[in-house]
């Protein structure tokens, strides 16, 4: 998926469903993911930021292989309505020959600000819940967790995060810390479950209207900004005719006085 998605770009894609504000939005999007025919569909969330003073939404593009073989997740956050939104975190999930991988080895968000906000988790569930809905007899192909991402994960943390999804870890022993490496322990994919959390899905009809109305706000803006400017360069234009012209007759004061009084005195 592309790293940046305009929220304009979000917007021509949605698709509202009026009978159900916070349903998944199908779009008639159909593309390829390595040679299979997916679909995109959108969700929206609203997160607290760090500290609690201000309101984020979050947009999950959600790309599922139509043969259930495969699906990504990734999250969006919006800066503003007409400025590229970076992506905040993705995730994979794979159905293979022999065993279902529901990560594709990393799953830590870079971005510490955007850490403990829900977000991961909310994107594993999808994960989750894609591989409990339609491979939940198959093999579960193990999670490794290591040691040298302990500082970027605490071990009991981490240890807690997936647990809460139904992962059991076996670690090894002699590590710096009891849980910093080792790897998951169950069979089949029905042993996992989708970790509740309590993130309010937003609705997208009204993420639509204000979006669009962002949008025309900020094309007023520019406009009037624009429109500003010009104006401002058509005066400063004519001021500065306006001085050229003075400037000459000036000059032309100057030398007609130094005549006048050259022949006043007889120079």
């Amino acid at each position: 998926m592309k790293s940046f998605l305009s929220a304009a770009d979000v917007a021509m894609h949605l698709v509202a469903d009026s009978s159900d504000p916070y349903a998944v939005v199908q779009t008639d999007f159909q593309g390829e993911i390595e040679g299979t025919v997916a679909s995109l569909s959108w969700k929206v969330i609203q997160i607290k930021s760090k500290g609690g003073r201000r309101q984020q939404k979050i947009v999950l593009a959600i790309r599922k292989a139509l043969d259930n073989s495969r699906i990504d997740v990734a999250a969006f956050e919006i800066y503003d309505f007409d400025i590229p939104a970076r992506r905040i975190v993705s995730m994979t999930g794979k159905k293979g020959n022999c065993f279902v991988r529901v990560t594709d080895g990393y799953l830590l968000i870079e971005n510490r600000n955007m850490r403990g906000l829900g977000i991961g988790t909310v994107c594993f569930n999808e994960v989750i819940r894609w591989a409990l809905t339609n491979h939940p007899e198959e093999l579960l192909h193990p999670i490794q967790v290591f040691e040298h991402l302990a500082s970027e994960f605490p071990p009991d943390a981490r240890d807690r995060w997936y647990g809460g999804f139904g992962f059991v870890f076996k670690y090894e022993e002699g590590r710096s810390h009891p849980k910093a490496q080792g790897e998951s322990v169950n069979k089949y994919v029905k042993e996992l479950n989708v970790k509740e959390k309590n993130i309010k899905q937003f609705p997208l009809l009204q993420f639509l209207s204000e979006t669009e109305t962002a949008m025309k706000q900020a094309q007023q803006a520019r406009d009037e900004a624009e429109d500003y400017v010009n104006r401002h360069h058509a005066k400063v234009k004519a001021l500065s005719y306006a001085t050229g012209l003075l400037f000459a007759a000036l000059i032309l004061s100057l030398m007609f006085n130094a005549g006048l009084l050259q022949r006043l005195f007889g120079g």
